[in-house]
């Protein structure tokens, strides 16, 4: 990876091996590539473990928040040279934590966020305050918070926690903690209707009927 990093802020840093302080590496060296890709060429990155229920056509310089306190790396959009991609790669530079799992992904953007927008709090980072980028609530990309992962999979319910994303654009599922819970096919489960309607390709495959 190392002609990857050539020319951008973390040359010098990826040279050091400083990833190979971190007890995630395969966790942060996915932080930093995002990070790093989305500087070098701009665009809009999306986690593998999320489902998008409408368009993000028209859509640029976004992210969204998790909670209150965190703004979320899960969807993240810059145009290249926006001087906010560039407070964040600089971020990870300067105040990389290999011991700390969050630190150098989620918190990043919160952190360069808070800078950028000259606010401590995520209520406050509007767009006119955020120079014309947008920072979602969490119903657009994250209406169930992460401890809540198993609403996904609950077979009580589905429909309340369907309407949940009437207003959301996609969903994130949390793969760090649902990796092992299973989906069956047919059942009507959150996930399984979510997936019937909006990957119906890879639904039909395994079986399912949109």
């Amino acid at each position: 990876m190392k002609s990857f990093f050539k020319s951008t802020p973390l040359e010098e840093w990826y040279a050091i091996d400083k990833l190979k302080s971190s007890r995630w590496p395969r966790s942060h060296a996915s932080d930093i590539l995002r990070y790093t890709s989305l500087w070098k060429y701009g665009g809009t990155y999306v986690d593998l473990d999320v489902v998008l229920l409408r368009s993000l056509k028209g859509l640029s310089n976004f992210a969204g928040a998790e909670s209150p306190r965190n703004v979320a790396a899960g969807m993240l959009s810059f145009t290249h040279g926006h001087p906010l991609s560039d407070l964040a790669i600089r971020e990870i530079r300067d105040r990389f934590k290999g011991y700390f799992w969050g630190y150098n992904g989620p918190q990043v953007i919160t952190r360069a966020l808070k800078k950028y927008c000259a606010v401590s709090k995520i209520s406050k980072m509007t767009k006119e305050q955020c120079g014309g980028f947008t920072v979602f609530p969490p119903k657009v990309f994250y209406p169930i918070y992460w401890n809540n992962w198993r609403d996904y999979f609950s077979f009580k319910e589905a429909n309340s926690i369907l309407a949940q994303f009437n207003e959301s654009l996609a969903v994130h599922l949390w793969n760090k903690f649902s990796q092992n819970e299973k989906v069956i096919v047919g059942s009507g489960q959150p996930y399984d209707r979510l997936a019937a309607k909006f990957c119906p390709r890879v639904y039909s495959t395994l079986g399912g009927r949109g």
